[in-house]
C-alpha cells in the first residue's frame, strides 16, 4: 500500500482528520492519534 492509499483510505473513516505530530503526517479521531506516517528515507551506501 502506498502513502497516498493509506492516506485515502484513513480519511475515508468517519470524523478522521489529518495532522502532523513531530514533523509525521497522523491520523485522528476524537483528538487521539491511530495511525502515523513514517515515510521511509534512504542511506547512503557505505
Amino acid at each position: 500500500m502506498t502513502v497516498e492509499e493509506f492516506r485515502k483510505t484513513a480519511l475515508a473513516l468517519p470524523d478522521v482528520e489529518e495532522r502532523a505530530h513531530m514533523g509525521h503526517p497522523d491520523f485522528r479521531v476524537a483528538g487521539r492519534i491511530f495511525a502515523t506516517l513514517a515515510i521511509p528515507t534512504t542511506a547512503a551506501a557505505p
